[in-house]
Formats: C-alpha cells, structure tokens, sequence
C-alpha cells in the first residue's frame, strides 16, 4: 500500500477525475506552480517505483492504465463511490470490468466499494441495492425510488464529515478565526438568530473573508441597486460594533449593507428586472441539477434567495476582478464529491450566463450553498414518529416495517408505546403520534388516529401530516377550480340537461372546444360515471380540453342518473398533457367522495370556498 501526502493524493485523484490535465491546470486547482506539481508527480511515481502518471505530449498528465496500484486514500474511495454510484444511475445496469477499467481499479476493489455503497444506501432504505446478475450491475427499486439514492448520498457526506475551523487559522494570520465563531454563536444567540450547522460555516467564512480583505485594505462595493431591509441594516450595524470591539476595523457604508444581506437571507424588490432575472436563472438550474442529479431542490426558497445575493455579490467581483478565495476548497472538493459536482455544474451556467470565468474558491462558495439546502432537506424528509398501540407485540413488527418508508420520508420509530403509557410521549418529543385507538388524554404533539391497521389511505393521511401539506392541500387544488364554473342550488330535469349546461360553461370560458358535449355523453353510453353516494363526475373518453378545469354544480333537488339519485356533479375537463397533481387529485375525490356523509357537507355548501374548505378537510 502505497502512502501519499495530502497534495499527492489530491493530485492523483484530480488525475483520475478529469482523466488527462495539465501541470498548470492542476497548479491552479492547488494554488500551487507547475513546477511543484511536476516535482509532485515524480515523487509520486518514485513512491510507486513506476510511471504511474505519465504524460501526453501536449495534452498533459494522465493515469497509466496498464498499472494497478494500490494507495493508502480514504478520501479516493469517497471520490470512487460518487463515480460509481453516478454511472449506475445514469444507466440501467453496466459492464462490472467496464465499470472496474474505466476507475483504474480491480474487479475486487470495485466489488468492496459496491458492497460499501449497499451499507449507506441499506441504512435509509433496505428494499433498495445495487445487485450483480453474472457481470452485470444494476441498482433496483421503482424509478421514485431510484431518485432518492442521491439525496441519501448527500446525507452521507454531510453526517460523515465535520469541519474543524482549526485547520485554516493559517489562511487568517491577522485574527483568529475561532474566536470570530465564538462571537457569531453568541450574537446570534443572543439576537434569536436560527442557523443550522453548515449555515454557521458559510457565515463564518463569509465575514472571515470580508474582515480579512478590510484588513488588508480592499473595500468591498455592492452595486448600487442592493437596497436592505432597515431591521437587517440595524442588525449589521450592531454585529459591527461587536467586531469593532475586537478588531481594528473600519467598515464603509457598502461594507455593513454587504453583512446585512448576509443577515437577511433574502434580497430586496427594489430592482425587480434585475432580481427576476436573476431569480429565473437560478430557478431553470435547479430543474436542470433535478433532472440531471436526480436531487430535487427547486422548492428552497431560501437556497434560491442565497443564491441571488450570491449572483449579486458575483456580478459586482467580475467587474472589479475580485475574486473570492476559500481556505475550504481543498476538503470541500475532497469530502463534499457530489456537492462539489453539483457547484461545478452550476459554476458552468455562470460562467455561460454572465460570460466569465470562475475560480475555484467561488465555486466553494456555491457548494456551502448547497450544503445548507441539503441540511434543510434532511430535516424536511427525517421524521420522528411515537405509536400508539393497544394490541401489543403481536403487531409491532408490521407496525415497523408498515411505517419504514412513507415517500420520500426517513421515518424513526421513537418508541410503541401503550395506551396507558400515554404520558411518555413527551421523552421523544416526535413530529407525530400515530394511534391505532382514540386518545383519552390531550397530548401536546400532533396526532393522528388510523382508520383501520395503517390501510394505504392511514398512510397518506400521516404523510400529509407529517409534511405540513394538509394546510398548503386546498392551496395545491385552486387553481382546478373557478368561481364561474362553481353552481349552486341548481335545478335540472335530468342528467343531459344538466351536462348540456355545464359543457356550455366550459365552452365560454375556453377551457373546452364545441364538441366537448358530445365526447362526454359518449362516454356516458359506454358506462354511467355515477359513483353513488350522490354525485358523479362526468368526462369525455378522451382528453381532449384546452385547460384542465373542474366544473361543479349543487342540485337544489336530486336527478336519477341511470339507477343512481345525484345531487352533486364534478364535470372533469382533461388535457392530453399528463398532470400528476390533477391526476392524483381524481383519485383523492373518488376516494373522499366513498364517505357518504363527506358528500352530505359538500352538498351544503355555497361558495367555492367553503367547498374547497370542506374538501381538504378530514
């Protein structure tokens, strides 16, 4: 086992990673000259007693393939898995040797990294692994299932690896930077101010960055569109006075605006053009890093809000030629791959966007960016659950196993606690408690009681609670509905009537074409679309609507359609186009719509509003 230093076995793995690569090249990812590279890389292969970098007339430096040499590298195997687990979800199974070849490692390296890989991706998901048929590898499990793979990697890197700010006091000469935290931890404290971990590291090293700069004389300006919020600007005012307290500093007006964007988290509106533009940006990369990374962050509104403050801050460096450096960049590239490759993708729709180009210590900026998105992600999908059961041992194996896996949710079982141990409840302090009988006692924790033994709609319903999205549902489904195709206290003689009606609705409003009517009654001569329990939703064969819209009406008194008495009708316009929500949302009515007293409420409303409350509500 050969043993490398830390430059030597960075310089190997950024080798491997882009395959061929000059000496400046490297030199520039080290912050290093050609010169000590090229001495790097012949010590290198002195150690390995072979040329196992060799190098390409006027491409640069590359891997000799036909050697096979084993290197004392954690941090290589980290690399490796990222490299792997990348290849097998971007394809439907692969080559093992092709896979092994193209690493420049062996069939039995490749196989120890694969089972290392099975550990992680086992502990947040057990009916998920890579799996080997003769020479083939492929990762299993339903596509959603697929996508979550990297969202657990992510957690991975972030439970697997801490930073100790010790290791870059060198880059700070003129302050300690353990102090500046310390201060940061006690202000925040003391002015209620929440960050998680990786939130703390990025603000530290933004200040750190900054007070280093001031002291050595640069000034950092922020354009002069970067309008803040007063409170926020009273904030920086008085964390200045704290610095001052211990530091020579003197900030300028631009200075103290800049740290108040650093405690706002959010930008202002006062150039809309600008931070719409911006915004749209940001926004198209996150789909983009969704569907390429399979990692969905396109709902972080504070990531998106970082990022622009970030863009802003950058667009202001390019054209003063003031670039960022990171004293991170090094363990970031070596402990975060994933993280890192995410920046560098969109460190490359920057440089396309405003027609420059990044340096390394930038892009470390995006990836602290994206650590405290995927730290905000954790928290969302890892829930804390306490059950109720009354029936004892027998069921709480399948009560484990019923609940190991909600969605994308990472469910914990605190504890499966009887009916009279009630009180221990508040030990877990969990984000549920899930029932299986009716409380007796109030609890302080929400709470929700099954309807059978976790049935599939127990664990939609625990989901929904779980993720907040019962409140946000009726706000999901607006947009479905319209005030003009809302009927109450109608009357109609009979089912073509009432349809002939509502078509014509549809129709005015341009959600439907001319023959709409007619696709719906030829499907109601296939098979009546009355469910019973008092109402039926009507729709064509086909989809074939411009928009998709639900039209509803109340009947004043119930029609006979077919054999069934109706009172309320859902007239479905369909598009072509597939919808998930508005499919998803078909199968919830029908679902509600089974519960005969659910119809009685709905038939006694007046408004859409009170409709679409009573929809949503239990």
């Amino acid at each position: 086992m050969i043993e490398l230093t830390k430059r030597q076995l960075e310089i190997v793995n950024i080798i491997k990673k882009e395959r061929i690569v000059s000496s400046s090249k490297i030199g520039q990812m080290l912050n290093v000259s050609s010169k000590t590279i090229r001495n790097e890389i012949n010590e290198i292969n002195s150690k390995c007693k072979s040329s196992y970098i060799v190098s390409e007339k006027g491409s640069g430096y590359k891997i000799n393939s036909n050697l096979q040499v084993q290197i004392n590298d954690e941090d290589s195997q980290l690399n490796r898995n990222f490299l792997i687990l990348r290849d097998l979800l971007s394809k439907e199974e692969i080559d093992l040797y092709e896979l092994a070849e193209s690493l420049f490692i062996s069939e039995s390296t490749l196989l120890k990294s694969i089972q290392m890989l099975n550990e992680i991706i086992r502990k947040r998901n057990p009916n998920i692994q890579i799996q080997r048929n003769h020479n083939m590898l492929k990762l299993n499990g339903s596509e959603e299932k697929r996508r979550q793979v990297s969202t657990y990697f992510l957690m991975h890197e972030l439970e697997e690896y801490n930073f100790d700010l010790k290791n870059y006091a060198d880059f700070f000469s003129l302050f300690d930077l353990n102090i500046l935290k310390e201060l940061i931890l006690e202000f925040n404290k003391e002015y209620h101010i929440k960050m998680k971990d990786v939130e703390v590291l990025s603000f530290v090293m933004h200040v750190a960055v900054m007070i280093d700069r001031i002291l050595q004389g640069n000034e950092i300006i922020m354009p002069e569109y970067t309008q803040v919020d007063q409170s926020q600007k009273e904030l920086a005012i008085t964390f200045y006075k704290k610095l001052k307290n211990w530091l020579p500093i003197a900030m300028s007006e631009s200075e103290i605006n800049y740290l108040a964007c650093l405690f706002a988290g959010k930008v202002s509106s006062q150039n809309k053009e600008q931070l719409e533009e911006l915004g749209d940006f940001v926004k198209k990369v996150l789909q983009q890093i969704k569907d390429y990374y399979d990692i969905d962050l396109t709902e972080d509104e504070e990531l998106i809000k970082n990022l622009q403050i970030h863009l802003m801050g950058l667009k202001n460096r390019i054209e003063h030629n003031t670039f960022l450096n990171n004293p991170l960049i090094a363990d970031i590239r070596t402990h975060f791959p994933i993280m890192y490759d995410i920046s560098i993708f969109f460190a490359v729709k920057i440089q396309e966007f405003f027609d420059t180009r990044l340096q390394e210590g930038e892009i470390g900026y995006l990836t602290l960016h994206f650590m405290g998105a995927v730290e905000r992600l954790n928290s969302k999908i890892h829930k804390k659950i306490v059950v109720i059961s009354p029936i004892g041992e027998a069921v709480n194996e399948y009560i484990r196993k019923r609940l190991s896996s909600v969605h994308e949710l990472r469910i914990e079982i605190c504890e499966i606690l009887s009916i009279f141990d009630v009180e221990k409840i508040e030990e877990y302090k969990p984000d549920l408690v899930v029932s299986l009988m009716s409380i007796p006692k109030a609890i302080s924790y929400p709470y929700y009681v099954c309807k059978e033994l976790l049935s599939n709609q127990d664990i939609e319903h625990i989901y929904l609670e779980l993720t907040n999205k019962k409140e946000n549902e009726k706000n999901n489904i607006e947009h479905f509905f319209d005030n003009d195709l809302f009927f109450y206290d109608q009357c109609f003689e009979n089912k073509d009537e009432l349809l002939s009606y509502l078509c014509e609705q549809l129709c005015k409003k341009g959600y439907a074409k001319q023959d709409y009517l007619e696709k719906v009654l030829k499907r109601e001569q296939i098979a009546p679309t009355a469910y019973g329990n008092l109402f039926a939703i009507p729709h064509p064969i086909e989809k074939c609507a411009v928009e998709n819209k639900i039209c509803i009406c109340i009947l004043k008194k119930p029609i006979i359609w077919s054999d069934k008495k109706v009172k309320i009708v859902f007239l479905f316009a369909l598009t072509k186009e597939k919808n998930d929500k508005f499919d998803s949302m078909f199968t919830q009515m029908v679902s509600l719509l089974d519960n005969i007293d659910k119809v009685k409420k709905l038939v006694k409303t007046k408004t859409l509003i009170e409709f679409l409350a009573e929809f949503v509500q239990e």
